[in-house]
């Protein structure tokens, strides 16, 4: 393996366990807070299971990923409705199993919310199309994050790792480990 593919994954691994450390620490969850704006929006949510509040007002990570043209872009791109990202990669089973509720949670809000499946493959758009082929999850969005600098600005912890941002992209909540995501009712979204 080229050292710079051993060191994208040795970075991911190390992230990952200071995540969990921290999250073994026992550190509790911001409460939602009432108001107007954003914060009021936050606090209607109906969170999924699994779903922590932590990093709740961070602003979206400017790292790039890539479409399936190869053009690089950032959550920037999709301010103006919350974002659900999902990370997740081919070889890991709880993600393969999450992505058709992916599929059929894009197809049900339609505009209202954008889901994004960030692939963490080290092959990139190779692995993606080798795996959803077309017509396979028509509704769902994928990108490439090969060298994974999108997951560790995220500071995931893990796989699958899902996160939403509001309008302004700003974080509401996330989630590691797989949910079944067309089960959550519209407001876990903000919608």
């Amino acid at each position: 393996m080229p050292p710079s593919r051993s060191l994208s994954i040795a970075a991911l691994l190390v992230l990952a366990a200071a995540a969990r450390a921290g999250a073994a620490a026992g550190q509790p969850a911001p409460a939602p807070r009432s108001g107007g704006g954003d914060r009021g929006a936050a606090h209607k949510l109906a969170l999924p299971p699994k779903a922590t509040r932590a990093q709740a007002g961070t602003a979206a990570p400017a790292a790039e990923f890539a479409d399936e043209r190869g053009a690089k872009q950032t959550l920037a791109a999709y301010r103006g409705r919350p974002v659900l990202v999902n990370l997740w990669a081919t070889w890991c089973v709880p993600c393969i199993a999450e992505l058709p509720t992916l599929d059929r949670l894009q197809a049900r809000t339609g505009k209202r919310l954008k889901v994004l499946a960030i692939s963490q493959d080290l092959g990139g758009w190779r692995d993606i199309r080798r795996f959803a082929k077309p017509g396979l999850f028509p509704a769902l969005d994928f990108r490439s994050d090969k060298d994974t600098n999108f997951a560790v600005a995220l500071k995931a912890a893990g796989l699958p790792m899902t996160v939403l941002y509001d309008a302004n992209g700003r974080e509401l909540w996330r989630v590691n480990g797989s949910v079944e995501w067309d089960k959550l009712p519209d407001s876990a979204f903000g919608l």
